[in-house]
C-alpha cells in the first residue's frame, strides 16, 4: 500500500484518470527460482490445488545435455519420488521429456540447448491423477510433450498439489525457472482510495494506492504520475 500526496492542485482528479496514469508507469519484476548442479531440490510453495488447474512457467538450462527437472508435488520434496508431475531436460538424449507413470516419455521430439528459454504449460487433473504437458520453444509454436500422462506411481493417490520443485541432477550447471503461475501470467492490479478529491491552491491531499498481486506475482512495482496540471506535483510514500 502506497500513499500518494498531491500538492498545489486546484482541480478535481478522478480515480479513472489517476489509475490510467499509474498503470502506464508501473513496472514489475518477474520472480525466478534457480537450482544448481550438485545441490538439492529448490522448493517453492504455492496455493493448494485440487481438481483441474493449469500451471505455466519459463525454464532455462545453462548447459546442453544436462539432467534437470521442474516438478509439482504435495509438500516440499527432497527426491524424485516425492513429485507427481515432472518435466525433464534429459541429459543423455538432449530432449525434453515428462514423467508418465513409471517412466519418462514424449510424443514430440523437442531438443534443447544451454541458454535457451522454453515456455511450459501443464494442465493437471489431480482427481484423475493425469496431466498434459505443452512446450513452446524459442521463436516457435506450442508443441505437445504428452497428453493425459499419469502421475508418478509413488504419487498416484495424492489429493492436492502445492509445491514447485526445481532440481539439477548433474554435477554442474543451473536450471532457472521464472514466471511460475497457476491459471495465468503473474500480474498485479491497482486501486485508489478515495475515488476523487478536491483541494485549493497551495494545499495538499492524499490518495492511497493499493497493489494487489495475482497469479503468483511477487516482483517490485514502480509508481509514477504523468499529465498533472501546471503547478502541481506528486510524491509517493513509501
Amino acid at each position: 500500500m502506497t500513499v500518494m500526496k498531491m500538492q498545489r492542485i486546484s482541480c478535481r482528479i478522478t480515480a479513472f484518470l489517476f489509475l490510467l496514469m499509474v498503470a502506464l508507469a508501473a513496472q514489475g519484476a518477474a520472480q525466478c527460482v534457480t537450482a544448481t548442479g550438485g545441490g538439492s531440490f529448490v522448493n517453492t510453495a504455492f496455493a493448494s490445488q485440487t481438481g483441474t488447474f493449469t500451471a505455466t512457467f519459463d525454464a532455462t538450462t545453462s548447459l546442453s545435455h544436462m539432467n534437470s527437472v521442474v516438478a509439482l508435488s504435495h509438500g516440499a520434496g527432497t527426491a524424485y519420488t516425492a513429485f507427481a508431475n515432472l518435466v525433464a531436460f534429459n541429459g543423455t538424449q538432449g530432449v525434453i521429456l515428462a514423467r508418465d507413470g513409471a517412466a519418462y516419455s514424449a510424443v514430440t521430439n523437442v531438443p534443447y540447448a544451454g541458454g535457451q528459454t522454453f515456455h511450459f504449460r501443464l494442465v493437471v487433473n489431480v482427481t484423475a491423477h493425469t496431466y498434459s504437458i505443452f512446450v513452446t520453444p524459442p521463436g516457435g509454436s506450442e508443441l505437445i510433450i504428452g497428453s493425459d500422462f499419469h502421475f508418478r506411481v509413488e504419487q498416484n493417490t495424492v489429493t492436492s498439489l502445492n509445491n514447485l520443485g526445481v532440481f539439477v541432477g548433474a554435477t554442474s550447471g543451473t536450471l532457472q525457472v521464472c514466471n511460475f503461475a497457476i491459471g495465468g501470467t503473474p500480474n498485479f492490479s491497482l486501486s485508489v482510495s478515495p475515488t476523487s478529491q478536491s483541494t485549493g491552491a497551495g494545499s495538499s491531499t492524499n490518495y492511497t494506492v493499493t497493489v494487489t498481486p495475482a497469479n503468483g506475482f511477487s516482483g517490485g512495482v514502480t509508481l509514477s504520475t504523468t499529465g498533472l496540471p501546471s503547478g502541481a506535483s506528486s510524491s509517493f510514500s513509501p
